[in-house]
């Protein structure tokens, strides 16, 4: 596998994104050209309307003024982002910025998606994510190194355009025990009607060993799964494909496996090793005497290491 393991479909409204082979320092003097290097995302080159895609916070451009210039018709958004890293609750903090459009939005403020922003020119609208630090909330998130320039790093900003197309690994909650969380759902299920819960927030990553590879899912356990991503999932069924099956306190529960992971899953991972699974636990139906966690993704390390091991390449890249 590559550095960054990436399994799932671009969204529609982007087309491509510059690939940058390798994260370069900028030395010397300025680049003729550094929008070449940079991570940029595209809009679909179409005619009409650019509208916003974020709800976020739009503000003045902090960019100094020679650097704003090779960014022609522009919009920037202010983000924070929370997360866990090391048992510690953090905040990132970075700019996401849509260029090469013209631009008719001129408030700054909140904003919602979907609003006016511009129009599209010929050569295509584009996105791009700069902070001033290696954040370890975009180190783990974006899919390719950052590039360096103008005392900024910038990012590939696809996993807050599509969020199916990246694991976002720092969105879920590290836990020491699966069961514990498991049985806290269990408890509620059974002692509060109607007998089933779906907890869409419950975003878990923890270790564990497999024993064995999981196993296609039958019809019937597909025909129960999709009523539940149907829920978790904005109407979208069939994501769920294979299952380990394991026992909580004498509880059945299924954790499934998105379509194509078993691939990956055979490929890397040795049988009774460490493994770090991230996902949902979905629910537990009482009728059925069944609980449900839907796997997102998987790592061989911890997302600690996979931060360091993150940080190293890319302080190496720019020595």
């Amino acid at each position: 596998m590559g550095f960054w393991r990436v399994k799932m479909l671009l969204v529609l409204v982007i087309v491509a994104y510059v690939t940058v082979p390798v994260a370069a320092q900028q030395k010397g003097g300025d680049k003729q050209d550094p929008l070449q290097e940079l991570p940029t995302a595209e809009f679909r080159a179409t005619e009409g309307e650019v509208h916003s895609i974020f709800d976020d916070e739009v503000v003045a451009n902090p960019l100094p003024a020679k650097l704003q210039k090779i960014f022609n018709g522009n919009l920037v958004y202010r983000m924070e982002s929370d997360y866990e890293l090391n048992n510690k609750k953090l905040t990132a903090e970075y700019y996401v910025m849509i260029f090469n459009f013209n631009k008719t939005y001129t408030k700054t403020g909140k904003i919602n998606a979907g609003e006016v922003i511009g129009t599209h020119r010929p050569d295509k609208t584009k996105v791009i994510l700069f902070c001033k630090t290696l954040d370890p909330y975009l180190v783990l998130n974006c899919s390719q190194l950052p590039y360096k320039y103008g005392n900024y790093y910038w990012f590939n900003p696809m996993f807050l355009i599509d969020p199916d197309d990246e694991t976002k690994w720092l969105s879920f909650h590290a836990i020491d025990s699966l069961e514990k969380e498991a049985m806290e759902i269990i408890t509620h299920v059974e002692n509060d009607p109607p007998g089933f819960t779906v907890y869409p927030k419950l975003r878990v990553r923890y270790k564990t060993q497999l024993n064995e590879f999981p196993r296609p899912l039958t019809e019937k356990e597909k025909k129960r799964i999709a009523t539940y991503e149907s829920w978790l999932y904005g109407g979208r069924t069939g994501l769920m494909a294979f299952a380990n099956e394991i026992s909580i306190e004498g509880r059945k529960f299924l954790v499934c496996w998105q379509n194509g992971f078993d691939k990956y899953l055979k490929a890397e991972y040795t049988l009774k090793s460490d493994i770090w699974l991230y996902g949902i636990i979905a629910t537990y139906d009482v009728w059925e005497k069944c609980g449900y966690i839907f796997l997102r993704d998987f790592s061989l390390i911890s997302v600690e290491q996979k931060y360091e091991e993150r940080l190293k390449a890319i302080q190496a890249s720019v020595q």
